[in-house]
């Protein structure tokens, strides 16, 4: 298709970091385990940010000894890791 010109080298360019990105087990090809571990990564991804905002939202809602606790050990809430304090 190259020497035809009907793409140009940024298009395959493209489509190989497209490949790439979805080769996730690193096999030089596309099997159902690539999308498994896609699919995985991608969940882990979500239940990430919604335990941060979850979390977020109780320190918001509590406004105690807890929530300035936490929030003085980690300033950074997306590294933040829930400690209660009794």
């Amino acid at each position: 298709l190259k020497s035809m010109n009907k793409v140009d080298q940024a298009l395959l360019d493209d489509l190989h970091r497209q490949f790439d990105v979805l080769d996730a087990d690193g096999s030089g090809g596309l099997q159902e385990d690539d999308i498994v571990i896609l699919t995985e990564r991608k969940l882990s991804e979500r239940r990430q940010k919604v335990l941060v905002r979850y979390r977020d939202a109780l320190l918001r809602r509590r406004g105690s000894v807890f929530g300035r606790v936490s929030a003085q050990i980690h300033p950074d809430p997306a590294n933040a890791d829930i400690v209660e304090v009794s």
